[in-house]
């Protein structure tokens, strides 16, 4: 390659968790006159840890010990409830109203986050294979000895007085142990404690134990339910989903000032809303801080307010006529605000780029029905029309952008950025028909049920997953928004059911 890439070692290494979960849950009901109340409430307790661990000698780390710990008592009471008032009296119209609590469901991994078995088991380098390349001012030939300077010898055509560099061989050569560089390693460890067994991960027992501390989320909703005729009613419900308790991982061996700001320049391409402009307001760590870790994870709300809201509303119907018709569904559509920007400006990095974003109303449309014909023969449908996936483009902006703009060099030998505002592109929706016909066949106490299904009747070819990866700042672009899972085409069956 002419290009400097960021080459990742890991450690493989065993671990083991435990968790413990328990729920208990009660509720009552309770009719007064034309009002009907369901209340419940939930307890949940968590405990999380690891047992004691004692780790071999590895390739690129010396064999440890650690004690094992409980990182997490969680306790949570959750209220459910649900109150119906029959509005007019007639059992025809009732209002809804809902309120409950619901907490994030955990496992094992939860320990594993924090295990000290785990840290220190990745780390990052620039890794160039011996080869010159004038775009970063690299000689034609390219070594650093132990001591992090350049291998002179080598740099003279020499027998490399360090032993690692084999120029185009497509191997990393060089000690990811030693943080400076070394070897084809040409610029700092991002993990400064890669194969020790410094801890550098660490709960907050403030936040890890105690009462209501686990993520949640509060589901809040209120309704109208018509009948409009007979086995026909109209329902219209608003939502409102609130998510609390966040946490937050804050570095104590970095803050604010240590980080430099950097602007790019986005690809010229008529397909990005942002083609050519300068985004600015990144930020990188300066290299005195970088690949030093000190982590405490507690919650968000020591740094400010972070917020997470959905908001949303269901019309749905349902009818079941006499005639032998049944239609069911609706829509429900719904908006999202994401916003982080104080943990942003009070944690480490103190980039503000789209730490508040919010989309669009996204709506779903489902239908289903079902048409009993002379005969015996029924025909049923489904419909469903779903908004398009969120575009993002990830553009790999290269280590001589970026150092010109920092106006030192960068730590890494690429950035990858996404130049796309969260929330304000997305792909074309998806509008899937599905058809099934039904006869059934009935004798002598047998039955046989023959069908016929179209799966995707109009053969919509609507991508479910896109590449938002750009690629490089310099030349990419052309595999972003290839498809990379796209809707299964128009499909027919014939099955069979024979009952006897």
């Amino acid at each position: 390659s002419t290009y400097p890439v960021e080459a990742g070692l890991t450690q493989t290494v065993w671990d083991r968790n435990y968790m413990r979960s328990y729920g208990l849950y009660a509720q009552d009901q309770w009719s007064l006159d034309r009002l009907s109340i369901n209340a419940g409430l939930r307890f949940d307790y968590f405990r999380g840890g690891y047992p004691a661990h004692s780790m071999p000698e590895t390739r690129w780390g010396a064999a440890s010990s650690f004690p094992g710990a409980d990182v997490a008592t969680w306790k949570d009471l959750s209220p459910r409830l649900g109150v119906v008032y029959d509005l007019t009296g007639d059992g025809k119209t009732a209002l809804k109203v809902t309120a409950n609590r619901y907490v994030d469901g955990i496992g094992t991994n939860f320990a594993r986050n924090i295990n000290p078995a785990l840290q220190n088991t990745t780390v990052s380098r620039t890794w160039f294979d011996g080869l010159g390349s004038a775009a970063f001012g690299i000689p034609a030939r390219y070594c650093f000895s132990p001591a992090g300077v350049p291998d002179y010898a080598y740099l003279l055509g020499l027998a490399p007085t360090s032993p690692y560099c084999v120029p185009g061989d497509g191997i990393a050569q060089g000690d990811p142990r030693i943080v400076g560089p070394n070897g084809e390693l040409i610029q700092a460890a991002s993990n400064a404690a890669f194969g020790t067994p410094e801890i550098t991960q660490f709960f907050d027992p403030a936040w890890s134990n105690g009462w209501g501390n686990r993520f949640a989320n509060w589901e809040f909703s209120a309704g109208v339910q018509r009948e409009l005729r007979q086995g026909m009613s109209l329902n219209v419900s608003m939502f409102r989903r609130v998510f609390v308790n966040y946490q937050a991982e804050n570095n104590r061996l970095q803050n604010a000032a240590d980080y430099d700001a950097f602007s790019v320049t986005v690809p010229t391409d008529a397909r990005l809303p942002t083609s050519g402009q300068v985004l600015s307001g990144f930020y990188e760590v300066s290299p005195a801080k970088y690949g030093l870790e000190d982590a405490i994870t507690t919650s968000a709300d020591n740094f400010g307010t972070r917020k997470r809201h959905w908001t949303g509303v269901d019309v749905t119907v349902n009818a079941r006529m006499d005639n032998g018709l049944l239609l069911q569904g609706g829509l429900s559509s719904g908006t999202t605000l994401n916003d982080s920007c104080d943990l942003s400006a009070n944690l480490n990095n103190p980039s503000q780029v789209w730490c508040k974003t919010s989309t669009p109303m996204l709506t779903q449309i489902k239908m289903l029905g079902s048409y009993s014909l002379p005969g015996g023969v029924e025909l049923a449908g489904t419909f469903q029309s779903l908004p398009g996936q969120q575009v993002a483009a990830f553009v790999t902006f290269l280590a001589p952008e970026i150092s010109a703009s920092l106006g030192r060099a960068s730590n890494s030998a690429n950035t990858a950025l996404n130049v796309i505002e969260p929330g304000t592109v997305y792909s074309a929706r998806l509008n899937q028909f599905d058809l099934r016909a039904t006869k059934l066949f009935t004798s002598a106490g047998s039955a046989i049920r023959v069908m016929f299904d179209i799966y995707n009747l109009f053969n919509d070819s609507t991508p479910l997953e896109l590449n938002n990866l750009y690629g490089s700042s310099d030349g990419g672009g052309t595999s972003w928004q290839r498809p990379q899972l796209i809707i299964p085409g128009r499909m027919a069956k014939f099955a069979f059911q024979f009952d006897f």
